[in-house]
């Protein structure tokens, strides 16, 4: 860190590695003794969450930077409301340019109870990989419906092979082997044998087939940013300088729907 040659005091400027934010536009941190906090204020188009291992986004153009001291502790319901409240009071205010770094580290999941290694695997070809595509088979019967319980005890649910042919139902395109495809049989049991259509092989008649539902999944997100060349500045021409600052990072999820 730097400043200009001017006396007066500066801030701790310690925060915590835990960045907070109010949608997808305002990132901000608290420092450790809760009466500092360096805001960010992204425009519309920057919004960077999820998007791409990499942004950068500058400051200050469509964005702001800024850092305030208050004159008591701050919380996280200071910044989220449309009007400010007017307790605490700011009492320093800087505002600030540099670049913002930004790192997404990306982990996508359809926590449909299958341990999927393969991340490239598409087992229905529909262009979805099957760690991240709910229905495998693409047979109108979600993965998750079409596995047993956990009997093994190893947290993943263990596979049903209803018509034994060394397929697991939910890579089964036709689950029962009866010669019609799971898509074109019913949920319901057609002949009151207590088995449904579509499990049963002592029925095989073609119905109208299931509605594949919109594919959705699970991304998990570790978001970490840099700023590069920040720097600090307030109405008396003071300034404070540093090369590259980790401001902190954010963890979260958000569904994917295709």
């Amino acid at each position: 860190m730097s400043c200009d040659d001017g006396d007066f005091d500066v801030p701790s400027f310690v925060f915590s590695s835990n960045v907070q934010k109010c949608g997808d536009l305002i990132l901000y941190n608290i420092s450790d003794d809760s009466k500092e906090v360096l805001i960010l204020n992204l425009a519309e188009n920057d919004t960077i969450f999820f998007i791409t291992p990499q942004v950068n986004a500058s400051f200050p153009l469509t964005n702001k930077i800024s850092y305030r001291v208050f004159n008591t502790n701050v919380s996280s319901s200071y910044f989220c409301q449309d009007i400010p409240p007017v307790s605490p009071s700011i009492i320093e205010e800087w505002n600030g340019s540099g670049t913002l770094i930004v790192n997404n580290t990306i982990n996508s999941d359809d926590n449909d109870g299958v341990q999927e290694l393969d991340l490239e695997l598409d087992s229905d070809l529909d262009g979805i990989p099957d760690y991240i595509d709910k229905d495998d088979d693409n047979d109108g019967i979600l993965t998750t419906n079409e596995l047993d319980l956990d009997n093994d005890g190893d947290n993943f649910l263990d596979f049903l092979d209803t018509d034994g042919d060394g397929i697991p139902n939910h890579l089964d395109s036709d689950d029962d082997g009866d010669g019609i495809l799971t898509i074109y049989e019913k949920r319901t049991d057609s002949n009151a044998n207590d088995i449904v259509d579509y499990l049963d092989p002592s029925f095989a008649v073609t119905q109208a087939a299931f509605l594949v539902e919109p594919n959705q999944y699970t991304t998990y997100y570790t978001t970490t940013f840099t700023i590069n060349n920040l720097s600090l500045s307030n109405n008396n021409g003071n300034v404070i300088n540093y090369d590259n600052y980790e401001y902190g990072a954010i963890t979260g999820e958000q569904i994917i729907k295709e």
